[in-house]
């Protein structure tokens, strides 16, 4: 049975995400790494069929991103030069066309730095203009692992007070994934 994941990411990225142009889409490839910043996918279990979900968090409130179904996960060497860096200068590099996003876009929204790993999609939806998770909904929010369930700290009355609980990769209990699930097919009708 797949999986639905949550990612997080920070309000610069979020915002450079609002400035990419319409047509471009919500990338194929999102890429995980060693650190908090840019967590590991495969390190939180996410594995082919699953949904990942781009979050962030604006004025106390979950804004969705963008949901991709994920093909696969490979090594980002696999995907880009092992001498992965900003200063990259060649525009026609295959990681920047696989992920179907002009390269000023690339480098501010989906690479970091410091990535190992590559998620490539299968499908992928978004990026959402101003898509939030219901108040009533971000108040049941809970998240789960392989022993329990847990509701992220900081949430009150459907608001969020902090986005350290967010920061990473987490699995979404059935209930949320099926609120994540509603808000998105809300947003495209």
């Amino acid at each position: 049975m797949a999986d639905s994941f949550t990612i997080y990411w920070a309000r610069d990225r979020a915002e450079a995400l609002k400035s990419l142009p319409k047509t471009a889409g919500m990338s194929k490839v999102l890429y995980g790494g060693p650190h908090q910043s840019q967590p590991s996918f495969r390190r939180a279990g996410v594995k082919a069929g699953d949904l990942v979900y781009p979050i962030s968090i604006s004025h106390g409130r979950l804004q969705i991103l963008g949901m991709v179904s994920v093909n696969t996960i490979v090594d980002a060497a696999d995907v880009m030069p092992s001498q992965f860096g900003l200063h990259v200068q060649n525009n026609n590099e295959q990681w920047i066309l696989d992920s179907g996003w002009p390269e000023e876009f690339f480098y501010k929204v989906l690479c970091v730095t410091c990535v190992d790993e590559a998620l490539l999609a299968l499908t992928h939806d978004g990026p959402f203009d101003a898509l939030y998770l219901s108040e009533q909904a971000t108040d049941k929010l809970t998240f789960q692992n392989r022993r329990s369930m847990r509701k992220p700290k900081g949430v009150e009355d459907g608001k969020i007070k902090m986005s350290l609980p967010f920061q990473g990769i987490y699995r979404l209990s059935t209930a949320s994934a099926d609120a994540f699930s509603q808000a998105v097919r809300g947003y495209e009708t």
